[in-house]
Parts: C-alpha cells; sequence; structure tokens
C-alpha cells in the first residue's frame, strides 16, 4: 500500500485518539516507584496513600471480579471485599509478587466463595419449596 505512514512516532495519535503508548504504562519504573513508596506507606497507617492504592486498582479489580461474578452488584461487593482484606493483610504482602496480581487474587477467591454461597442458598430455598430436608 503506498501513502504515508499516518501514526506519528511523536506526539498524539491522528485524530487526537490516544494510543495505548500515550499513557504510561503501570509498570514502568515511575509508576512501579510510586506505588511501592505508597505501600510502604499504608503500611504504616497512612489512609492517603491506601486511598490512592483504591483509585489506583480499583478499575481493574471491579473488571476481575465482574467477569469472574457477572454480577454488577456482587462484582462491586467483591471489589470493596477484596480492598478491606488486602488492607489487613498488607503485613504478608511481599512486595516481589506485584501488588495488583495479589489483590486480584484476593478478589477471584472472595468472588469464587460468594458464589458458592449464593449457589449453597438457592440449592436450599429450591429444595424448601418442594418440601425436601437436606
Amino acid at each position: 500500500m503506498g501513502g504515508t505512514d499516518v501514526r506519528a512516532k511523536d506526539g498524539p495519535a491522528p485524530s487526537g485518539r490516544r494510543r495505548r503508548s500515550d499513557t504510561p504504562h503501570p509498570q514502568t519504573s515511575g509508576a512501579r516507584a510510586e506505588a511501592s513508596a505508597a505501600m510502604a506507606a499504608a503500611r504504616d497507617g497512612d489512609l492517603n496513600a491506601w486511598h490512592w492504592i483504591i483509585r489506583e486498582h480499583q478499575e481493574p479489580v471491579f473488571r476481575s471480579a465482574y467477569l469472574a461474578t457477572r454480577d454488577r452488584a456482587l462484582a462491586e461487593e467483591t471489589t470493596k471485599a477484596a480492598f478491606v482484606h488486602g488492607y489487613r493483610s498488607l503485613s504478608s504482602f511481599e512486595e516481589e509478587a506485584g501488588f495488583l496480581p495479589w489483590l486480584m487474587r484476593l478478589a477471584d477467591a472472595i468472588a469464587r466463595a460468594r458464589l458458592r454461597e449464593q449457589a449453597q442458598r438457592d440449592c436450599r430455598e429450591h429444595l424448601a419449596c418442594y418440601g425436601c430436608h437436606e
């Protein structure tokens, strides 16, 4: 195909759209250093640092929870529970593992537990409707 390459090497993408490279990747050294500093401050009890961590990670954790549950309300509940559990477990977090993967594993475990509880509850209700006993 002839013509010029419309993708600019520097500057924004054509038509004002952002390219992925226009946004700093969360795993860049600067972002990692900022997240590491926030984690250290949160471990020391700095709630502002923990709120920063929540803002930075809430969206991917929610998306993961939603994919696991397919239910918006349950995904929101799971996300909140993951952050609460994460805050309480900061002392057991190992920096090398990466915070977001660790948090997403927590959210996944919570989502699976909630789905299991919901299935058991639904089963008991179903059995109760037909006069069966467990």
